[in-house]
């Protein structure tokens, strides 16, 4: 009988103490998980707030509508202008300060079937009496850019006119008439990216001259900051890279301006495009 009691009392005491460890750990449980719980609301204002300024700072630097950015500020993207006219004209000032300068450059672009444009460019030389040379351009979009992580254009360049006091190929060496065979008619290709909608852009432009490769950031919804810079490969080129930075504005009018710096020529220049 003394046995039984014993044994009685002594799983009382286990039960009781197995017991008061479950309450304990349950306890503890309970409270770390208050802890965490408590740390994630603190947390989750934050993250919110992130995710807020993330949202509206795309809000406010993504296009409202399709923009063009079928060019680059020296070649073609891969892009197609939503446009189905577009004329463009390039004044280069000699003095920023008086205003002087010049029309250096015109081009008119043709959007055909949303997946082909063509381009007519004229250059006027040093001499503004002067045209200095024309050529054609004809882009076929393989991959549109702004439903591809990469977009890709493949085309042709056309020399259609040249002046003969001009230059560039008559530099007295054994590389002068390649180059010149080359700019005559090339092919090239482009391809292109947009981020953010496109927010933020690049662009990389190759033919059998030179690669150019391009930048640009959305500071508002019509408000770009860029950069471009092309590396001519040729043999003895004149001009053997250039750098040019810049802001592009648009307008709900169909029209853009651009301002840009050359590094080349250390000059200022402006581009104003309308669309029609």
């Amino acid at each position: 009988m003394k046995k039984f009691i014993l044994l009685l009392i002594t799983s009382s005491l286990l039960f009781s103490t197995n017991l008061f460890a479950q309450e304990t750990a349950v306890t503890t449980v309970t409270t770390v998980t208050t802890e965490v719980e408590e740390t994630q609301n603190e947390v989750a204002p934050v993250k919110d707030l992130a995710k807020e300024k993330i949202a509206s700072i795309k809000e406010a630097t993504t296009p409202k509508e399709k923009l063009d950015d079928s060019w680059g500020y020296f070649d073609p993207t891969a892009s197609i202008s939503p446009y189905t006219n577009g004329l463009s004209v390039r004044y280069l000032f000699d003095d920023t300060s008086t205003g002087d300068g010049q029309v250096v450059s015109a081009r008119y672009d043709l959007q055909i079937l949303k997946f082909l444009q063509f381009s007519l460019e004229a250059n006027r030389s040093g001499d503004p009496s002067r045209l200095h040379s024309a050529y054609a351009y004809l882009k076929w979009m393989l991959v549109q850019p702004e439903i591809s992580p990469v977009g890709l254009s493949i085309g042709s360049r056309k020399r259609l006119a040249w002046h003969g006091d001009n230059t560039e190929f008559d530099q007295g060496n054994d590389s002068d008439a390649k180059n010149e065979k080359l700019d005559k008619s090339l092919l090239f290709a482009a391809a292109s990216s947009h981020f953010m909608e496109g927010a933020i852009q690049t662009n990389l432009y190759v033919d059998a001259r030179k690669a150019t490769v391009g930048a640009k950031i959305g500071l508002s919804s019509r408000i770009f900051v860029f950069a471009e810079g092309y590396k001519n490969y040729t043999d003895n080129p004149r001009v053997e890279s250039d750098f040019v930075g810049g802001f592009e504005f648009y307008n709900i009018n169909n029209t853009k301006a651009v301002l840009a710096y050359e590094a080349e020529s250390e000059k200022a220049a402006i581009d104003f495009t309308v669309y029609y």
